[in-house]
């Protein structure tokens, strides 16, 4: 036996197995490193404070939020008349809003789930929405879609 295997010396052949061992381990090990060096997210202040504030908002803003999101309403829900299915219409006028509440996020340096939660507090007070009238909380059960 010469020593030689595909023409490398025995001594390189195992030195390139090791590498091809070693590199994606490395890599790997690398990226979950970075994982879990990622900080935890910052909590947000969910409890109304003694000044008003909430969310690190102030009421008025809240409300001029949710007031954004609501104008939309009505032409969410004339978007979703296409679908038969009262569980369909409901999925997609959802497809909107978070749509529109990533975009609003971008917009303001917020993030989304500060402004579904301003969503959610407007929606349970009853802050005017479209039209001045408070939005109308629905909810339908859930079957197996006909078409």
């Amino acid at each position: 036996m010469t020593g030689r295997v595909f023409g490398l010396p025995m001594r390189a052949k195992m030195c390139v197995q090791a590498l091809s061992l070693l590199l994606p381990a490395l890599a790997v090990a690398a990226i979950v490193r970075k994982v879990l060096d990622v900080p935890p997210p910052t909590p947000l202040d969910v409890h109304l404070q003694p000044d008003g504030q909430r969310l690190g908002l102030t009421e008025a803003r809240r409300r001029e939020l949710f007031a954004q999101i609501a104008d939309h309403d009505a032409e969410w829900w004339q978007r979703t008349e296409r679908f038969a299915d009262a569980w369909s219409r409901h999925d997609d006028y959802h497809v909107h809003l978070g749509r529109f509440v990533t975009e609003l996020a971008v917009e303001h340096g917020l993030d989304e789930t500060t402004l579904f939660l301003v969503y959610d507090e407007g929606v349970h007070r009853q802050w005017p929405g479209t039209a001045g009238r408070p939005l109308t909380p629905t909810w339908v059960v859930l079957k197996p879609r006909t078409q």
